[in-house]
């Protein structure tokens, strides 16, 4: 089959999604299928100064192609921006290129893509997959960022579009496909639990370790998104308030929202109520996530 897989970040971007996709577009190849990849310059994370990757290049037998995007991170304005550019102009690539007989897509950007892209793959009649890493807008409205209902009404209808579109639907547990079986029924013939499986480290053979051993302190690691609905900030402050934690090692490895809130050692943060101070009491954080 001829296979297009979208999203916004693809290795040798950060985000962990990144890295999967290229594991399971390197898989559809050695299984005989032709894959091409559409995605965006590496951007994920301004501060590593991503070298710029060629428009279109050949990776795992995979054409990759890129859209030039800017960083989110230069601006809110910048972030809304991107989140209505990246899906009109991969639902127009769709439409206006190749002929595919599976599209497939996850959630970045969040609804607006699946929309686009499901909407897109009907018209050129190939099958469309719905890789859902996270549920929208059932996070924003859990998180309180769609606090107005009009909002999260018509992004509830546009996701739930997206999902009826769909061939299957692919989410990461029971109860995901729970919630979006409360939302719609009538999916509950097309949703297929798969979960993540281990993080690929494409670049283990020239990277190393940023963590050396230490057999006088307890290292506790989070992996995954360090944003606001994770409720971090009360970790962070149970190892940093006790006094009794004061071998504790506090490891939070990825990005998110409140990752500067958290990683900045010298600004009191409001959330916290405490200041994140060096010493035996120590929050680190690290750029890059890795498997430990």
């Amino acid at each position: 089959m001829r296979v297009l897989a979208i999203h916004r970040y693809y290795w040798p971007d950060s985000p962990p999604y990144a890295s999967l996709l290229r594991a399971i577009t390197a898989t559809w190849t050695d299984h005989g299928h032709q894959v091409d990849v559409l995605t965006s310059q590496p951007s994920y994370k301004p501060e590593l100064a991503n070298a710029r990757r060629p428009a279109v290049e050949h990776l795992d037998r995979t054409t990759v192609r890129r859209i030039a995007m800017r960083p989110d991170r230069s601006g809110r304005g910048r972030q809304l921006t991107n989140m209505v550019r990246f899906p009109l102009l991969v639902a127009w690539h769709v439409l206006r290129g190749p002929r595919y007989d599976v599209v497939m897509c996850s959630t970045a950007p969040p609804v607006l893509l699946g929309a686009a892209v499901s909407w897109a793959a009907r018209r050129r009649g190939a099958r469309f997959v719905y890789h859902c890493m996270d549920l929208h807008p059932e996070i924003g409205v859990l998180s309180g960022q769609f606090s107005n209902p009009i909002v999260r009404k018509v992004l509830t209808l546009l996701d739930r579009g997206a999902c009826r579109r769909a061939a299957v639907v692919v989410v990461l547990s029971g109860d995901m496909r729970a919630s979006l079986l409360r939302r719609d029924p009538g999916l509950a013939g097309r949703i297929v639990v798969l979960n993540n499986f281990e993080l690929p480290d494409f670049d283990a053979a020239e990277s190393t370790s940023p963590l050396a051993p230490d057999p006088d302190r307890l290292r506790i690691v989070f992996t995954g998104n360090i944003g606001r609905f994770q409720g971090l900030e009360s970790v962070v402050r149970a190892v940093l308030e006790d006094d009794g934690l004061a071998h504790v090692q506090l490891v939070l490895m990825g990005e998110g929202g409140a990752k500067q809130e958290l990683r900045d050692p010298g600004v009191p943060k409001q959330s916290l109520g405490t200041r994140l101070r060096p010493g035996s009491h120590q929050a680190r954080l690290i750029s890059r996530p890795r498997v430990i």
